[in-house]
């Protein structure tokens, strides 16, 4: 049996109703019990702590004169517990006197569908309005995979008063993953060491060997070993330099995100296909043609082409796609330069929209900013201002208002407001490579 169909049947068996029309489950989790706050916390909030029923820990942070407004944060795809500082990601400036309640799930498991870390989020909403009372406002937030798992709360559940998914991979799981995908192909076609020729081989869809220890330590190594991603350009071989140009251009993407991207490319899918798909594969580069290279036919000819297991892309295409059909307000913010998760996830998104009739319910923001997911707190809070008052006062946001409300936090938290007001990505495919899964 695979994994998520083992969490599938956990959660079926403890009768937890999630269905978003009511706001008491069949079946509860045990209270939060109180704890000590992430160092990064005010002072002037009180932490709670505890498990729901899928699995998934919880924090909650509760400031000194609530003021009725919760944010649920999503975290990203990688891993937290809910004891380190980064556990609540920007939502933690909120934890002020007078200021927003916050809770954040750790998700039950690594790396899970979008569908079960929705799950767990509209579960732990539950948890609060039993412990605090019904908030007299509701936001879900999350940054990159959360911005995924927001998208899809604003869809499945009535609960929910707005959303904001940030850097989000918007375009849903199989998409978001498929640059990835072409990465970990590409990369061994060029490389030949992961896995070496002396090693366990095994198929790259998994990431990594399901055996194996490798860290991210070695991981970097070997990919410095073909590539030279850690010199100084002057300092690679011709063959390192060769073989970086030709994976980056095959791939569409940028050398400032090679690592990271690598890191996802084997870790973050490993976690997914085998920690949490029981190995199945849901990805396909079949009828994919890479180009860019020096030898696009050699390429093409060598590289390793892999079929998906059709019920399992059929359950993630299901499970973790947008429809656009929502009826509560969205706000999305991206930076333009983003080379971990492409901006060009907002044209897939927002074509969902299109196709659902309910663009009117989608407010998309850029900034001219590469990093992922580091937008400035005066970025962050301005985001959530204009949702707010999109919610409870019926002012849809505009790029002009955005760019006030950052300007006001930014006098309090210092800081930039880099939003580009003219903006518009390009069509997904542009820049991934179209298949049908």
């Amino acid at each position: 049996m695979t994994r998520f169909l083992g969490w599938r049947e956990a959660v079926a068996a403890t009768a937890l109703v999630l269905a978003g029309c009511s706001d008491e489950p069949t079946a509860v989790a045990p209270p939060p019990q109180s704890t000590t706050c992430p160092t990064t916390v005010s002072a002037q909030a009180t932490c709670y702590a505890g498990q729901g029923l899928s699995g998934a820990s919880y924090l909650i942070g509760v400031p000194t004169n609530w003021n009725g407004i919760l944010v649920v944060w999503a975290r990203g795809a990688t891993p937290v517990a809910v004891t380190e500082p980064r556990v609540l990601g920007p939502a933690r400036f909120l934890l002020r006197d007078g200021g927003l309640a916050v809770a954040a799930t750790a998700f039950r498991d690594e790396t899970p569908l979008a569908r079960d870390a929705a799950e767990d989020s509209e579960e732990l909403r539950q948890i609060f309005v039993r412990q605090f009372g019904k908030p007299r406002l509701t936001v879900i937030w999350g940054n990159s995979f959360g911005g995924l798992v927001a998208a899809r709360c604003a869809e499945r559940y009535r609960t929910f008063n707005g959303a904001i998914a940030a850097c989000g991979l918007v375009a849903g799981t199989l998409r978001s993953f498929y640059p990835h995908v072409d990465l970990r192909m590409v990369y061994q076609h060029y490389c030949r060491n992961l896995p070496r020729q002396s090693e366990r081989q095994y198929d790259l869809f998994l990431g990594l060997d399901p055996q194996g220890t490798m860290t991210t330590e070695e991981l970097n190594s070997r990919v410095n070993e073909c590539t030279g991603i850690s010199l100084p350009a002057a300092q690679r071989s011709v063959l390192q330099r060769d073989n970086l140009a030709n994976i980056l251009a095959a791939v569409r993407m940028p050398e400032a995100g090679f690592l990271a991207n690598m890191d996802a490319s084997t870790f973050v899918l490993s976690r997914f296909v085998h920690g949490s798909l029981g190995d199945k594969n849901p990805f396909t580069n079949m009828g994919v043609r890479y180009t860019g290279s020096t030898d696009d036919d050699g390429l093409n000819r060598d590289v390793a082409r892999y079929r998906s297991d059709a019920p399992t892309a059929a359950l993630v295409a299901a499970d973790d796609d947008p429809t656009g059909k929502v009826s509560i307000p969205i706000v999305t913010l991206h930076a333009i330069d983003d080379s971990r998760a492409f901006v060009e996830n907002e044209s897939a998104y927002r074509a969902a929209f299109v196709r659902a009739g309910t663009l009117v319910n989608l407010f998309q923001a850029y900034t001219n900013q590469g990093a992922h997911c580091l937008f400035t707190t005066a970025e962050h809070l301005g985001t959530l201002k204009v949702l707010q008052d999109w919610i409870e006062r019926r002012t849809p946001p505009t790029q002009e208002s955005l760019a006030a409300a950052c300007e006001t936090y930014r006098t309090e938290f210092g800081g930039s407001c880099r939003f580009n007001a003219s903006y518009q990505p390009a069509a997904f495919d542009s820049k991934v490579y179209a298949r049908q899964p």
